[in-house]
């Protein structure tokens, strides 16, 4: 989201590896690219540029949320795996 990229980012801009069902289960989206990288013309068919609406809803409130993450062991929270606090970066040293 709001990414500079690079011109070492193809048009493409993604890549199944070879190996085409890896489209059916990822979302590869990307939101207002800039840059040389970031020209959407070329990009993959299966690519998805978000709407405005759409990005909104990727806030680190919800990205982190309880739950969002299924992977995870016992309640699925995030910063139950951490002493930090949820967005608290540690003091530099």
């Amino acid at each position: 989201m709001r990414c500079e990229m690079p011109a070492q980012v193809v048009a493409e801009g993604w890549n199944n590896w070879g190996n085409p069902e890896v489209e059916k289960t990822v979302l590869y989206a990307e939101y207002k690219s800039r840059g040389p990288g970031g020209n959407i013309g070329g990009r993959v068919g299966w690519s998805k540029q978000l709407t405005d609406k759409e990005a909104a809803a990727y806030t680190l409130e919800n990205i982190f949320a309880s739950g969002s993450n299924p992977d995870l062991p016992g309640e699925k929270d995030w910063f139950k795996q951490t002493s930090l606090k949820p967005f608290e970066w540690p003091a530099k040293k």
